[in-house]
């Protein structure tokens, strides 16, 4: 069995899923509303960044 068109292949796929932004893209709907704890934890989020770029 010859393996280096699957070791080709292996790396092509490999390529091609590193391609496109790294952060998955959450896309909600405008209705949405978040829990509380929700809020908090980007109110907190929000609040570490800020103090780190400072």
């Amino acid at each position: 069995m010859n393996l280096i068109p699957l070791f080709f292949l292996l790396v092509a796929a490999g390529a091609v899923a590193g391609c496109g932004s790294s952060e998955p893209v959450v896309i909600q709907p405008e209705t949405y509303q978040m829990t509380e704890q929700e809020q908090a934890n980007r109110q907190r989020a929000q609040k570490a960044l800020a103090e780190q770029r400072q």
